[in-house]
């Protein structure tokens, strides 16, 4: 008896956990749908020339050092959105 109730205090601590994580994917998935015309934009705004032209502006000193500028990095955007594609990439192949 004691293998039995072991056992059920198991499975209902592994049910728990499934609920929980199924709780914050379906979360995630759905933050996900609502990002992507976000990172479209980001990409339109990368592909376009306005980032190259932003960038030459920081570079000529023309963008105030006060300002947040991350996105000027030569790789920040890049990589954010090669990051970005990368987990839509892996959610593809999930079982």
């Amino acid at each position: 008896m004691n293998n039995t109730l072991k056992r059920i205090e198991q499975m209902e601590n592994k049910m728990n956990q499934v609920d929980s994580y199924t709780k914050m994917l379906d979360s995630m998935l759905n933050s996900l749908s609502a990002m992507e015309q976000t990172v479209e934009e980001l990409w339109n705004y990368y592909e376009n020339g306005e980032w190259m032209a932003d960038y030459k502006l920081d570079e000529a000193g023309e963008i105030p050092e006060s300002m947040p500028r991350g996105i000027l990095s030569e790789d920040g955007l890049y990589n954010v959105l090669g990051d970005f594609q990368n987990v839509r990439e892996r959610l593809t192949h999930l079982k």
